[in-house]
C-alpha cells in the first residue's frame, strides 16, 4: 500500500514537471517566417497573426523570421502580451526567383525556411517545444496542451481533397516530385515510389499541409532536415513547391522512416483546420464552434457568408479590415 502511493507520488511529481516544462516561456517559440519582400506594410496578413496570439496565447514566445533587408513597419510587431524576436535570414528577392524560376517561386522560400526552422532550433538547445506555421494560421486557442497530451507526437494537419482531385494543387506538386529525374533521385537519395500516385494505394489518400506542425524541438528538427536537405539537392524545377515534396517524402514511406510518431489531423473532425474555405458551411459551424478547434489555416480566402457564422469573439481577426 505505502509502495503504491509513493509511486502514486512520483506519477504525480513527473506530470507536474512535465507541465510546467510545457508551459516556460524560455522552452517553446512560435515560429513564422516571411522570406523575399522588401517591405511588410501595416496592412499585412501578419499582422493578424500576431494580434490572435496577442489575445488568445499571451504568454507566446514568437520568432519572425524575414530577409536581411526587409523593413517592417513597426505597428506589425506592437502587441502587450506577447514576446516578438525578429531573426533575419537570406538575401534573395522573390521578384528575381519569379522572374529567373516562374514556375518555381515562390516555393524556394517554402523549402529553404526548414533550413531556418533547423538551425535556429539547433542553436538554440533550450527551446524544447515549437509551433511552426505560414503567416496566414490564426490561433484561437493555446495548442501546448495538445502537445502536453503527447510531447514526442509531431502534429500535422490534413489538406481537404485526396490525390485524385488531379485538379488541386496537392496531386501537381507531389506528382512533380514523383516525375523528377531518376538520376536526381539518385543523387539525392531519394526513395522510388512503388506505385504512380493515382494507384489504389494513394489516390484516396488526403494530403498532408506543410502550413502548420508542432512537437519537440527534436522531432520538428528532423523533419525539416530531410525535407530541406532534398529541396535543395533536387534544385529549382517547374511545380517544387515543398507540400509536394513532404507528401511525396510520406507517400514514399521516408518520412516514417524517421520514427516519429506523426497526428494527422483532419479538416471535418480535428482541431487544425486547413482551407476552411472548401467545407460546406454546415461542417464549418460544427468546427468553429467545437471545443477541440484551435488554429485555422487560410482564413483569409473565406467569405464573408462563413466569417459571419463564425463564433463572434473571432469575427473580427477573420474579417478583411483591422
Amino acid at each position: 500500500m505505502e509502495l503504491s502511493f509513493l509511486i502514486l507520488l512520483l506519477i504525480k511529481k513527473k506530470i507536474k514537471e512535465d507541465h510546467d516544462d510545457i508551459n516556460s516561456r524560455d522552452n517553446i517559440r512560435f515560429i513564422t517566417c516571411y522570406l523575399g519582400v522588401n517591405k511588410i506594410k501595416r496592412n499585412h496578413r501578419i499582422r493578424k497573426y500576431f494580434q490572435a496570439l496577442d489575445n488568445y496565447v499571451p504568454y507566446a514566445n514568437v520568432i519572425f523570421c524575414v530577409s536581411e533587408y526587409t523593413k517592417i513597419h513597426p505597428i506589425i510587431i506592437r502587441h502587450k502580451k506577447i514576446a516578438i524576436k525578429i531573426e533575419r535570414f537570406g538575401n534573395k528577392v522573390i521578384e528575381d526567383l519569379r522572374n529567373k524560376y516562374p514556375y518555381s517561386s515562390p516555393f524556394f522560400y517554402n523549402g529553404i525556411r526548414y533550413y531556418f526552422y533547423s538551425q535556429y532550433l539547433k542553436k538554440n538547445s533550450k527551446i524544447k517545444y515549437v509551433v511552426i506555421s505560414d503567416d496566414d494560421t490564426l490561433f484561437f486557442r493555446d495548442p501546448f496542451p495538445l502537445i502536453y497530451k503527447a510531447p514526442n507526437v509531431v502534429h500535422f494537419m490534413e489538406d481537404i481533397f485526396p490525390f485524385s482531385v488531379t485538379t488541386d494543387g496537392n496531386y501537381k506538386w507531389t506528382n512533380a516530385w514523383d516525375c523528377l529525374d531518376n538520376k536526381i533521385k539518385k543523387k539525392c537519395n531519394f526513395k522510388q515510389l512503388n506505385k504512380v500516385i493515382l494507384s489504389d494505394e494513394f489516390k484516396n489518400k488526403i494530403p498532408l499541409n506543410s502550413g502548420l506542425l508542432m512537437g519537440s524541438s527534436k522531432n520538428i528538427i528532423k523533419i525539416s532536415d530531410l525535407i530541406f536537405t532534398r529541396f535543395i539537392c533536387a534544385g529549382m524545377f517547374p511545380n517544387n513547391a515543398e507540400q509536394g515534396l513532404l507528401n511525396y517524402l510520406d507517400l514514399s514511406g521516408e518520412l516514417k522512416e524517421l520514427n516519429i510518431n506523426i497526428r494527422r489531423h483532419n479538416i471535418y473532425k480535428d482541431s487544425l483546420l486547413s482551407c476552411p474555405e472548401f467545407l460546406p458551411i454546415k461542417n464549418y459551424i460544427q468546427q468553429i464552434n467545437s471545443l477541440h478547434f484551435i488554429a485555422l489555416h487560410h482564413f483569409e480566402y473565406l467569405n464573408k457568408y462563413y466569417i459571419e457564422r463564425s463564433p463572434k469573439e473571432i469575427r473580427t481577426f477573420l474579417r478583411k479590415k483591422f
